[in-house]
This record gives C-alpha cells, sequence and structure tokens, in this order.
C-alpha cells in the first residue's frame, strides 16, 4: 500500500498542436492524474489537435496569450 500524499503538480506548454513534445506532455499528466495526483496543464493558448487527447480530470488552465515570452 503506498501511502505517499497526492501532489498539485502544474505543466506548462504553448499549445498541444501535434508534435513530440506536446504528445509527451499529455501522457506525462495522464500518468501523473493515474497515480493519483492533481495535474493542471498550463497553456499559453489552449489550442491543437491534442487537446481531445486530455483525459477528463486533468484541468487546462487557458492564458489566452498569442505567444510566451
Amino acid at each position: 500500500m503506498n501511502s505517499r500524499r497526492p501532489k498539485h503538480i502544474a505543466i506548462a506548454i504553448a499549445s498541444l498542436h501535434g508534435g513530440g513534445a506536446e504528445r509527451v506532455v499529455v501522457n506525462l499528466a495522464a500518468e501523473l492524474l493515474e497515480q493519483g495526483n492533481q495535474v493542471d496543464l498550463v497553456l499559453v493558448r489552449a489550442e491543437g489537435i491534442l487537446l481531445a487527447d486530455v483525459p477528463l480530470g486533468i484541468r487546462i488552465i487557458d492564458l489566452g496569450q498569442s505567444r510566451a515570452i
């Protein structure tokens, strides 16, 4: 039995347009959620084909910006 406390984890990336890094972020977030953690995806702009692959339970925070500085 694992007695560790769940963590609140935020992962930041520009968007979820198709690409290797974006796919890794979605898979990582899904695994962290499955392990019982609270996961937020912080996106510069909440758009992209992989947005539909984000599991329910992962909060998406859209900064609504055109670019990251």
